[in-house]
């Protein structure tokens, strides 16, 4: 007998019937689960149910149960089994298995330590595709990621128009990083041609709002330094000085500072804001819960 007096094929039969509501993110059957895990169940125990339920979906052609399969023999580093399940949930339309099979292409999969994802080898003509192939569905993530690949001219030519198209798509599609793309554009200091301030603090704010927390931290403090830097700096070029805002530079980088960027503390002393009581306790509270609500 195993967990809770039952046989083996039973509580198999048990897990089976909770696997894709747990891959959906269902609450119940995550909680279902780890009463199963504290009971012994091992992760390994588990993907192989995992696949025993997908296996017949796959093929059938359900490009759902071709992704996770496709990332379940990954985890068993079945390198070859695992591509050809995500091609097959990419060819089927599943945005989740192109971004995969565009990071397998990638350089940075195909640096050292980074296997087993090495063997596909870096295929710049492959990790495009597959970006493009996203992007055209409108995923936002391909969408600012192929805005990278224009604005770093890694493997394409560098091209600011396509990447801000690119990054302006993302950002229409609910991404903060489209938005740290455009503003890395608009404040551009060696190619002034979109250099543009205006548009910088908007994208900027618009980023703020999303509230997303890979970008929370970097839109703040860019904000704090847009505000801040005519108190920060000897020099600032005319156009900085007409965002000059003690209150704001310090409100943002505040934000920032919480968030976990240490190396603000001196530009906020520069500032010299003197906060009012209570004020830096809001202040941090909108850091931990991601808002931007200066007032």
């Amino acid at each position: 007998m195993g967990l809770f007096g039952k046989s083996k094929l039973e509580k198999e039969k048990e897990i089976e019937a909770i696997v894709e509501g747990v891959d959906r993110g269902d609450a119940y059957a995550k909680q279902q689960l780890s009463v199963y895990f504290n009971k012994g169940l091992s992760s390994e125990e588990y993907n192989r149910i995992r696949m025993r339920v997908y296996t017949p979906k796959a093929e059938q052609g359900d490009p759902i149960a071709q992704y996770w399969l496709g990332l379940l023999y990954g985890f068993e580093n079945q390198v070859d089994t695992s591509h050809k399940w995500y091609l097959q949930s990419a060819e089927n339309g599943n945005i989740e298995a192109m971004r995969d099979l565009a990071f397998r292409f990638g350089e940075f999969a195909n640096e050292p330590g980074n296997c087993p994802f090495a063997v596909f080898g870096n295929n710049p003509e492959k990790h495009i595709h597959w970006l493009q192939r996203a992007a055209n569905l409108g995923d936002a993530k391909s969408q600012a990621d192929i805005g990278d690949l224009f604005y770093y001219g890694d493997i394409v030519d560098k091209n600011y128009e396509e990447a801000i198209k690119w990054y302006d798509s993302a950002s229409r599609n609910g991404s903060a990083k489209g938005y740290i793309g455009l503003a890395q554009i608009y404040n551009h200091m060696i190619d002034r041609k979109f250099f543009n301030l205006d548009k910088y603090e908007e994208v900027l704010l618009n980023a703020m709002r999303l509230g997303q927390e890979k970008e929370y931290e970097s839109a703040a403090s860019s904000l704090g330094m847009l505000y801040g830097a005519t108190f920060i700096y000897d020099t600032v070029l005319d156009e900085y000085k007409k965002f000059a805002n003690a209150k704001k530079a310090t409100y943002c980088l505040c934000l920032a500072y919480v968030r976990g960027n240490d190396g603000l503390v001196d530009d906020i002393k520069k500032i010299g804001y003197k906060t009012a009581d209570g004020e830096f306790e809001r202040w941090r509270e909108d850091a931990i819960n991601l808002r931007f609500n200066f007032r």
